[in-house]
């Protein structure tokens, strides 16, 4: 019998701009354990959590905030992949859908180049990135 824990991720909208309608955000949680003297294994897929569009960026006094808060539970003792007196390292992986359920693009350089298939370890994501702004 294990502990079950609720485990949750703020996801942050940091545009200016309004996600399309219909947008939705892919909450994806990961966890890998080790003994505490090697790497960590193979990462495990916890939950997924689908949450609506994020409201932008906006500093005006009583704008919305530009965050959600997206939450799993996580059973520990549904997880053979746990060791006993060793660490666990979480990792969360985020995109947006269109309402077609295809990748919504960010802004050059930033974001996923792909909807992320079966993932072993966070190095598995297909991420785009820059050198500079």
């Amino acid at each position: 019998m294990g502990d079950v824990l609720t485990l949750q991720a703020r996801v942050y909208n940091y545009s200016l701009a309004q996600m399309s309608a219909g947008t939705e955000v892919h909450v994806r949680f990961y966890f890998a354990s080790g003994d505490g003297s090697t790497p960590p294994g193979d990462s495990v897929l916890i939950g997924e959590t689908v949450l609506p569009a994020i409201p932008p960026f906006n500093s005006a006094p009583g704008a919305p905030p530009n965050w959600l808060l997206a939450a799993t539970t996580f059973d520990t003792g549904k997880f053979d992949e746990l060791k006993t007196d060793g660490s666990i390292a979480f990792w969360v992986v985020v995109w947006m859908q269109t309402p077609g359920g295809q990748l919504e693009k960010e802004m050059p350089g930033h974001g996923l180049t792909a909807i992320p298939g079966t993932l072993k370890s966070l190095a598995d994501v297909a991420e785009e990135w820059s050198t500079g702004w």
